[in-house]
């Protein structure tokens, strides 16, 4: 698990504000969306660990 994985993701848009607006204007801004795509499977793979202990805690019950 990555506790900070949201915070990375906050600051990289922080620092470069520039990365959802090239998205918004429908400029293809590749490193943005690559960064974006690599964070966002990030957070996914801790959602999967997250609903793995959920059914390991419920099956304990």
């Amino acid at each position: 698990m990555r506790p900070n994985l949201f915070i990375k993701f906050t600051q990289y848009f922080r620092n470069n504000p520039f990365a959802l607006v090239s998205l918004r204007n429908n400029t293809l801004d590749l490193e943005s969306i690559l960064i974006t795509f690599r964070y966002l499977l990030e957070l996914h793979k801790d959602l999967l660990e997250i609903g793995k202990l959920l059914i390991i805690c419920s099956k304990k019950l």
